[in-house]
């Protein structure tokens, strides 16, 4: 979807606002899509049963309207800090997607979300000193804030003692970053074409900067996946031990799961499983 606002519209549900609007014509309505894949010969099969069980959910969901459950509030916005003045229209999509991420979790409707970020041409950032960059740093700041205040408030649905902040996973990336040393206009092009990735983990990782850049120098250093020391640069290979190293997160500590064939020891924590 577009937007924030697109992630609530996909449950929005026209039906269950016309022709199962009464809570009857829902139920009958998905006992009829049921029996009508049961009296399928073919149902059984392992080609049929994912999208079987998605056409299961999406006739559950018919018949639901989840979209005020999902928009969201003044209180929201307000704990994200979007009710501030002068909050980036970007820093507002975010928080806006974050919100309805966290109530979709809590409902069990999704286990992840991917949201479009900075999309502006920041190349004037510093161009009249530190101001608009204080201010995008503040407003994001106040949405992460908000993020975990709201993840620890939500009970997971798959657990009688846990919240979604015990497993939720945050990462961030890009495309190609501007200059990590150079002020003046901010150009494009990183030290040795390096890019970063910033994840909170949920424990399942370990905290730190992995590999660096020298802010003297301009060169970029990389790590060992293995110990997480500083190792030569290979791009390809730390590229691969961070992304395994999230997925390892979001798969809750399971390195059968990622089966990245890569040692990841010194990026995770171990998880028995």
């Amino acid at each position: 979807v577009a937007n924030a606002g697109g992630m609530v519209d996909l449950f929005n549900s026209n039906a269950s606002k016309t022709l199962l609007n009464t809570p009857k014509n829902a139920g009958l309505a998905e006992a009829y899509y049921k029996a009508f894949l049961n009296l399928n010969a073919a149902s059984n099969r392992a080609t049929m049963v994912r999208g079987n069980e998605i056409g299961r959910v999406s006739m559950n969901l018919l018949g639901k309207n989840l979209a005020a459950q999902l928009q969201p509030t003044t209180a929201d916005r307000a704990l994200f800090g979007l009710n501030n003045a002068g909050v980036p229209a970007a820093a507002m999509n975010v928080g806006n997607a974050i919100i309805t991420a966290i109530k979709a979790f809590g409902l069990g409707l999704s286990a992840g979300v991917a949201i479009s970020g900075f999309r502006n041409d920041p190349h004037g950032m510093f161009a009249n000193g530190d101001a608009q960059a204080q201010g995008v740093a503040k407003a994001m700041g106040d949405v992460l804030d908000g993020m975990f205040k709201m993840a620890k408030a939500t009970p997971d649905p798959a657990s009688t003692t846990k919240t979604i902040l015990d497993s939720l996973v945050w990462a961030v990336f890009g495309d190609t970053p501007k200059s990590y040393t150079a002020r003046g206009g901010w150009p494009d092009g990183s030290a040795m074409g390096s890019n970063m990735l910033i994840a909170y983990g949920a424990g399942f990782l370990k905290t730190g900067w992995f590999g660096g850049l020298g802010a003297q120098d301009n060169q970029v250093d990389g790590f060992d996946p293995a110990t997480g020391n500083v190792a030569p640069y290979d791009q390809n290979a730390t590229g691969l031990a961070a992304s395994a190293a999230v997925a390892y997160a979001v798969a809750k500590g399971d390195a059968r799961a990622v089966n990245a064939r890569v040692d990841m020891a010194g990026l995770t924590n171990l998880v028995v499983i």
